[in-house]
C-alpha cells in the first residue's frame, strides 16, 4: 500500500482477527465432533445392552423380514450400523431409543402377566378355600343331624323313626354316636376334616 500519512495501514489487524475467527470455529467444530460423537457412542452403549438383554430385538430390525413394530429408519440405521461398525449421533439415538422402547413394553407386558398370574392364583386360592368350607359346613351339618337322629332312636317311638329313617341310616348314625367326633360335638362344637380324622384315627386305635 502505497505511503499516505492520513490513512493508518490495518490490514495487519485485519488479518489476525480473521485467523483468530477461523481458529475459535474449527475449536468449535472439534468440539461439536468430539461431543457428538461421544453422545453417539453412548447411544450405542445403550443400544448394545439392550440387545444383550433383549436379542429378539434383533428380529425387528430384518430388513428382509420388515416389521410393524420398527420404523423403516430405525431398520436402515441399523443396517448402516452394521456395515460400517458405527454411526452418527442421529442414527445411534433412533436405535438406542427403539431398544429402550421395547424393552419398557416387553417389562410392562411381564408385570402384566405376573399380576394377572397373582389374580389367577388368588381366585384359585379363594375357590379352593369356599370349596373347603362348603366341605366342612356339610360335615358339621351332617353330624348334628346324625345327633338328631340319635335322640329320635332314643325316644318313645324309635321303632317309628328307625323304620322312617331305613337301617342303613340308623347303622351310620349308632356308629357316629360311639365315636369320639360325636362326643365332642354333642354340644355344638364344630370339627375340621382334619380335627375328625384325627378322632377317627383315636377310635381306632
Amino acid at each position: 500500500m502505497p505511503y499516505n500519512p492520513g490513512i493508518q495501514d490495518r490490514s495487519g489487524e485485519y488479518l489476525a482477527q480473521g485467523i483468530g475467527q477461523l481458529g475459535e470455529g474449527i475449536q468449535r467444530g472439534l468440539q461439536s465432533y468430539a461431543q457428538n460423537k461421544q453422545m453417539a457412542s453412548l447411544a450405542l452403549g445403550r443400544f448394545e445392552g439392550a440387545l444383550q438383554a433383549n436379542p429378539d430385538i434383533l428380529k425387528f430390525l430384518n430388513p428382509e423380514e420388515p416389521s410393524p413394530n420398527a420404523p423403516s429408519d430405525v431398520v436402515k440405521a441399523y443396517m448402516r450400523l452394521q456395515k460400517d461398525g458405527t454411526v452418527g449421533v442421529r442414527d445411534a439415538s433412533m436405535l438406542s431409543t427403539f431398544a429402550d422402547t421395547y424393552t419398557k413394553a416387553k417389562e410392562d407386558k411381564q408385570q402384566q402377566e405376573f399380576r394377572q398370574m397373582q389374580m389367577q392364583q388368588m381366585a384359585q386360592q379363594q375357590a379352593y378355600q369356599k370349596q373347603q368350607q362348603d366341605a366342612d359346613d356339610q360335615m358339621n351339618a351332617r353330624m348334628q343331624q346324625y345327633h338328631r337322629i340319635g335322640k329320635e332312636l332314643g325316644g318313645e317311638n324309635s321303632d317309628m323313626a328307625a323304620q322312617s329313617y331305613g337301617p342303613e341310616v340308623v347303622a351310620r348314625v349308632k356308629k357316629f354316636l360311639d365315636s369320639s367326633a360325636a362326643q365332642v360335638t354333642a354340644d355344638g362344637t364344630r370339627l375340621t376334616p382334619q380335627m375328625r380324622v384325627a378322632l377317627e384315627q383315636g377310635d381306632a386305635t
